[in-house]
């Protein structure tokens, strides 16, 4: 069975060393889940588009993807981001293993947020995924 995209950037970030060395495991779509310890990783796919076909149909895709870097603190959520760029910037491959879709990502930016309820950080990072 061939991953999605979003299982195939999950696989990645889980498998990283540097990465799995400050979430573990706690990667996942959408939502922290109930509980869910800090540090942690979210993403979420913003956007898809066709590719250029030139006058004649193609299978190739854009999708605009965020992974959310979650921690208590903004060097800890830094952290976590810089781990993430390790990972995925510049990236080609099949995303997630030999499962995964033959993709190549590129960063495009980042934004940092602070919850004014909980005080957790967010770095978020925005990355194009061609595939």
């Amino acid at each position: 069975m061939t991953l999605t995209i979003g299982q195939g950037i999950e696989a990645a970030l889980k498998a990283h060393a540097g990465t799995a060395a400050l979430v573990g495991t706690r990667v996942t779509a959408f939502i922290l889940g109930e509980g869910m310890a800090l540090p942690a990783i979210t993403y979420q796919r913003i956007s898809a588009s066709p590719g250029p076909a030139f006058g004649t149909a193609t299978s190739t895709v854009s999708e605009r993807w965020q992974v959310a870097c979650w921690a208590t603190t903004a060097s800890g959520a830094q952290a976590v981001a810089d781990q993430v760029l390790a990972c995925l910037d510049g990236y080609a491959g099949k995303l997630g293993g030999t499962t995964g879709i033959q993709s190549t990502v590129t960063y495009q930016g980042a934004n940092d947020l602070e919850d004014a309820v909980t005080g957790w950080v967010q770095v978020i990072l925005e990355f194009e995924v061609w595939h």
